[in-house]
């Protein structure tokens, strides 16, 4: 159990009575915000899906021109934080509704990860507010009975096919190293990988009018990961990956998550204040367009083979060598 002050200083001796509880992922969180009312509405009202829209839209053109590498990596990363925006916003109105601001401020990545996970096996998670029907299907059910007309059952279909594409997104391990390599260092270098082959001349040298493509993609980025490879978690294994994608598709996509972000914001504030809300309704020509593959070449990777047992003389012989020197220098 975590507790967490919400408060200002002059509220910090109150009684936690003064604020309210909320669930968590797994856990039961108590917020010390007397206002915590005004504080949910608030923070909801601020809360702006059309930083998605905007976003999107100035990118597009800039990511399909020459040198518009730059344009659609950082149109990767607007998807990676749109979906993760979306699933803490749906999480946080299933868990929280009452206290949307303070769900979205605790929860941690893992915990996000793996409540999507459980709603995508329809498996059961601590709610407020709980839908007739289990996974997404339940979730976008409970949102399309509150709408008027009812969307029909096609539109309902292909809306919750969006959600467990954003979901596996969200939980695939090698989209989550791409997006911590965006962001944390800009790691990760842009341009898509394709997989070519030719006959060779004379010389042994490919010849390059003959030359195919089996598959590919001109944007994408490439990366390395470093994973656990024995008991020791100090022994990891170098391999490079590059992941390939459609602007056109991640625009699609994010234009999806954006007015879902939208809808699901609408559905809290409806809870708060008991009003109603303007909504859209993804309808299935948008899911389709949010669905599409966009390239023949999603995924590459490269290990590099290490023998182990000469890994661990290397690691025996050398590798507290670097421990041992200090900047600056420690006094003896």
């Amino acid at each position: 159990m975590r507790f967490v002050v919400g408060a200002d200083s002059e509220n910090l001796d109150r009684s936690v009575t003064l604020g309210v509880s909320a669930i968590v992922g797994d856990s039961v969180v108590h917020f010390a915000d007397p206002f915590h009312e005004e504080t949910n509405q608030h923070c909801l009202r601020r809360l702006d899906p059309e930083f998605y829209h905007v976003s999107a839209d100035a990118l597009a053109p800039l990511a399909t021109q020459d040198e518009g590498q730059a344009a659609a990596c950082n149109l990767r990363l607007l998807y990676h934080h749109a979906v993760e925006s979306l699933l803490a916003l749906v999480c946080a109105s299933l868990q929280a509704p009452h206290y949307v601001p303070g769900w979205l401020a605790t929860y941690k990545t893992v915990e996000l990860r793996g409540l999507v996970s459980r709603i995508s096996r329809s498996q059961p998670i601590s709610v407020a507010v709980r839908p007739n029907q289990p996974g997404w299907l339940g979730f976008v059910s409970m949102f399309a009975a509150r709408m008027e007309p009812s969307p029909t059952a096609e539109d309902i279909e292909q809306n919750t096919l969006v959600f467990h594409q954003l979901a596996r997104d969200i939980n695939d391990s090698n989209m989550n190293r791409e997006y911590a390599s965006l962001k944390h260092g800009l790691r990760s270098s842009a341009g898509g990988a394709m997989l070519k082959f030719a006959p060779n001349d004379a010389h042994g040298k490919p010849i390059r009018d003959r030359e195919v493509t089996l598959g590919g993609e001109p944007h994408g980025t490439s990366f390395f990961r470093y994973d656990v490879i024995s008991r020791n978690p100090a022994i990891r294994a170098c391999s490079h990956h590059s992941l390939n994608w459609d602007p056109a598709v991640l625009v699609d996509r994010i234009s999806w998550a954006a007015t879902w972000f939208a809808n699901v914001r609408a559905m809290a504030l409806s809870m708060c204040d008991q009003s109603s809300h303007s909504v859209i309704f993804p309808d299935a020509d948008a899911c389709n367009g949010a669905l599409r593959r966009g390239t023949t070449l999603p995924h590459s990777s490269h290990q590099y083979n290490v023998d182990i047992t000469e890994l661990k003389k290397l690691i025996a012989s050398q590798g507290r060598v670097a421990a041992k020197t200090t900047w600056p220098p420690t006094q003896s």
